[in-house]
């Protein structure tokens, strides 16, 4: 009888020690796929700072240098006057995902997205922001005017950044679990 219960320990031993190996298994994979998540976040958030910024200096360009000093015929003006609002309104859900998604920034941490899959809400307070600051363009004190292709261009560019954000998001974060 002592026997036998020796002989059951160690199976017991034997099965604690297999149980062991294969949690030690399960947690290095899950550490790995921790990695590539991170890897993949990381690539994504420097895709949108990049795109951020050279969607700044586009407008920056078109603003600053190319309407004010470059003498344009009509139509090329015309695409000139909605350009900033249709590249500042395509970069809305991009800058977000930049400025809001990293763990470690304040601003991650303030207002962190357990998944940053919450696009149509990003995308309407960008378009809310947009008509606002439209709306007060109506006021005089601020020196500007007022134009609805503004607003009609913003509905266009965040209707194409809405899926082609949802495209790289695919692309980029389709390894996470």
């Amino acid at each position: 009888m002592v026997q036998r219960s020796v002989l059951c320990s160690g199976c017991n031993y034997l099965l604690f020690a297999i149980v062991l190996f294969l949690q030690g298994l399960a947690q290095k994979r899950c550490s790995l796929i921790k990695r590539i998540c991170y890897i993949h976040q990381t690539l994504m958030r420097e895709y949108c700072k990049r795109s951020v910024i050279i969607g700044t200096l586009v407008i920056w360009l078109v603003k600053f240098i190319l309407r004010p000093f470059v003498p344009l015929e009509e139509p090329v003006l015309f695409v000139l006057g909605f350009i900033p609002n249709l590249i500042a309104s395509y970069l809305i859900p991009f800058g977000a995902y930049w400025l809001f998604s990293h763990r470690l920034f304040f601003n991650g941490v303030l207002l962190r997205f357990p998944l940053f899959s919450n696009l149509r809400l990003v995308c309407i307070w960008g378009f809310g922001l947009a008509v606002v600051n439209e709306c007060l363009q109506l006021i005089p004190f601020f020196g500007r005017t007022f134009d609805y292709f503004d607003i009609l261009f913003s509905v266009v560019g965040l209707s194409i950044s809405y899926y082609s954000f949802s495209f790289f998001e695919r692309k980029f974060l389709a390894h996470e679990l």
